[in-house]
């Protein structure tokens, strides 16, 4: 599949932020064994237009076969606060969506339990634990 680069992105945005006057929020699921880089991220989105949201990669099978792991709750989480306090020094508004770990130990994150229950008695593995 085709992505879009980010200054792709950047002009799709801006269009969008012309529409109204609502910033575009631009949200960022952060992995543990991948880079962030806030410089990257300003070069190309005004803060006066976008605003940054940072989730955690809910934890599923395909994505830790990957090395995908969150960094929002890892020994790394420190790296958190190093890409918040860079997100901010460039003006950016930030949220921070981590929400209840408990959601991982039931797989109830972004309809994992539905797609379970609706795949269930199905020998399909859905990549939820």
């Amino acid at each position: 599949m085709r992505h879009w680069s980010l200054d792709e992105i950047a002009r799709f945005g801006a269009s969008f932020y012309a529409l109204g006057d609502r910033k575009v929020v631009l949200n960022f699921a952060l992995a543990d064994v991948v880079p962030f880089d806030a410089a990257v991220i300003a070069a190309r989105f005004d803060p006066a237009r976008f605003a940054v949201k940072l989730t955690p990669i809910n934890p599923i099978r395909r994505g830790a076969s990957s090395g995908f792991r969150t960094l929002l709750r890892s020994q790394r989480a420190a790296r958190l606060d190093t890409a918040i306090a860079a997100l901010r020094a460039q003006g950016y508004d930030i949220v921070v969506s981590v929400g209840d770990g408990r959601e991982d130990e039931v797989s109830s994150n972004c309809g994992q339990a539905v797609w379970r229950a609706a795949l269930q008695g199905r020998e399909k593995d859905t990549g939820c634990h």
